[in-house]
């Protein structure tokens, strides 16, 4: 009878041991479908963004036309800037100078008037650069 007492406490330990076990399996079960369902939410968050993004592009593309922006520049008066208005970054002047070109002054008149005036920046034309 020791025998079969032993074995039976076996038993029940081997019970509770694959009852534990399946729990463990159950609650793997279930972690693994959340997180597939987390994953099919993800992937498709991800398509959605991929197809704004496409429109995005799509988009830009159109506004970034050069013929609208040269209409737009034509109605705004605006032109390419040409070769004599180009300078070199060095020539621009220093941050105090063109701050002063910022400011205006009154310049006194002999009638006794004054009248508002700025400054205008240093900047060399093409062709003096280096002289």
């Amino acid at each position: 009878m020791g025998d079969d007492g032993v074995m039976s406490r076996v038993a029940v330990m081997l019970l509770f041991l694959l009852a534990g076990v399946a729990s463990l399996v159950l609650g793997l079960k279930h972690e693994v479908a959340r997180l597939e369902e987390e994953r099919r939410a993800v992937l498709a968050a991800v398509k959605q963004l991929e197809g704004e993004i496409r429109v995005l592009r799509a988009r830009y593309a159109y506004l970034a036309r050069p013929q609208r922006l040269a209409a737009l520049a034509a109605e705004l008066g605006m032109e390419p800037a040409t070769a004599s208005r180009m300078v070199a970054l060095e020539d621009i002047g220093t941050r105090a100078e063109l701050a002063w070109a910022l400011r205006v002054v009154a310049l006194p008149l002999p009638s006794g008037a004054s009248v508002p005036v700025r400054a205008r920046p240093v900047v060399p034309v093409i062709g003096e650069v280096g002289r």
